[in-house]
């Protein structure tokens, strides 16, 4: 469910839509990064949260605020506070990319991994992330046009959304698999396989939308 709106989305935005739609770009992108990294860990816990237990409630705040995601946020709004907003975020301009060219690092050794030459074995790959990615290039951008009608939202709005969910699957997904030791190779053929499919996928829903 979890797209690269920010490394694939912002950019689709920029080609395609008029610079207004930006700003919902952008605030899709906020939306989803803080849901992928507070929903994601919980999720590939290897003790998830007791849902009937009394502790869930506990359980579930402890989790959020341990969340890099939950803490970039609150620190953001900080920093936004301060009179020195503008000195702050040069400080951390190319921290931040370092840490953003590391995570890619982390992608491509992984990527690097997976051996195309295994026919049969990405056959099995492809059957498997197929209902997955039948959700997120085709369904859930479907659903995005679908609430957008319902809620009669101006059309850039809607364009700019539908085009955020239709992103390929998102980066994060394949560092969380990392980081929690899980089926990275299926996150990994998933997150490529997307990629190449969003390139068409992605200009069609384009024209749809016009």
């Amino acid at each position: 469910a979890f797209g690269n709106s920010g490394y694939f989305g912002i950019p689709v935005c920029l080609a395609l839509l008029p610079s207004d739609a930006l700003s919902f770009s952008i605030g899709f992108d906020l939306g989803a990064t803080l849901l992928i990294w507070t929903l994601g860990p919980i999720l590939l816990s290897s003790s998830p949260l007791p849902i009937r237990s009394g502790d869930f409630a506990s359980g579930l705040v402890k989790t959020l605020t341990r969340s890099p995601a939950t803490k970039g946020l609150l620190g953001a709004l900080v920093i936004q506070l301060t009179p020195w907003t503008q000195v702050i975020t040069s400080a951390i301009w190319l921290p931040s990319r370092v840490v953003i060219c590391l995570a890619l690092m982390v992608v491509g050794i992984r990527l690097s991994s997976l051996t195309f030459s295994n026919k049969p074995a990405n056959r099995d790959l492809l059957l498997l992330i197929s209902p997955s990615l039948l959700i997120k290039l085709f369904i859930l951008p479907a659903l995005m046009f679908a609430l957008s009608i319902a809620f009669s939202l101006p059309s850039l709005m809607r364009n700019a959304l539908v085009l955020q969910a239709a992103t390929p699957t998102a980066v994060s997904v394949l560092l969380l698999a990392e980081a929690s030791g899980k089926e990275q190779n299926i996150a990994a053929f998933l997150v490529t396989s997307s990629t190449l499919m969003a390139i068409f996928t992605v200009p069609l829903w384009s024209i749809f939308l016009r």
